[in-house]
């Protein structure tokens, strides 16, 4: 029955008793009591190999466990970032059709042949239109201490 030395390693990497091994090895092949020492000597230092294996293995885990979560945490922060960027681009938008109502709305206010009826109205639609102008103000406000653009 022919080995190759390949599988001669693989049974000294399989089997944890290197004694056996060797034995195995030596009564297979009478030659290979040569290498007997070196089977041995490389037996020996199997366990300590294996404990380095174990630790890069873990350490390498580790590694990448961590690398996982850094990418988890600049993708959320990314996402943030784009949600952020998204409502100061609405508030915008917002912005912008408020001050074209609160300009012909301040001019009517200051008629004065209007009845008291649509005067009350178009005080309700002023006072409604620089409530939101302020909540609009106040969160693109939010968004420039966001980028530290503005001081408090």
């Amino acid at each position: 029955m022919s080995h190759t030395l390949g599988q001669y390693m693989k049974f000294l990497q399989n089997n944890r008793k290197t004694d056996s091994a060797i034995r195995f090895l030596t009564h297979k092949l009478p030659y290979i009591s040569v290498f007997s020492p070196f089977l041995y000597i490389f037996g020996r230092w199997k366990p300590k190999m294996s404990e380095n294996i174990e630790l890069w293995a873990e350490k390498t885990e580790k590694e990448n466990e961590l690398m996982l979560e850094r990418a988890e945490k600049a993708r959320i922060k990314e996402l943030n970032l784009k949600r952020l960027q998204f409502f100061t681009n609405i508030s915008h938008e917002f912005r912008t059709p408020l001050t074209l109502i609160q300009g012909p709305v301040n001019r009517l206010l200051r008629r004065v042949d209007l009845s008291e009826e649509v005067q009350t109205y178009l005080l309700l639609i002023k006072n409604n239109t620089d409530r939101l102008l302020r909540l609009v103000n106040q969160f693109l406000d939010f968004r420039k201490v966001e980028v530290d653009k503005l001081k408090l």
